[in-house]
């Protein structure tokens, strides 16, 4: 099964913040329209972009 890589998520995430929509559930449905799973290492992906968006890159686990 192919799976979103953290770039695509970090991408998206860092456009949706920028338009004060919500990262979760734009993800999901990016996730969801390109066939991809959504569970909770991409929901893990999208903290870790909202983190780094914030500049709070300290700490941040690898997926």
């Amino acid at each position: 099964m192919q799976r979103v890589d953290y770039t695509r998520i970090k991408s998206h995430v860092f456009d949706t913040l920028e338009g004060y929509n919500s990262p979760y559930q734009e993800a999901k449905k990016m996730c969801v329209q390109s066939g991809y799973p959504f569970g909770v290492r991409e929901e893990q992906m999208v903290s870790n972009a909202i983190s780094e968006f914030h500049g709070w890159r300290e700490n941040l686990p690898e997926i």
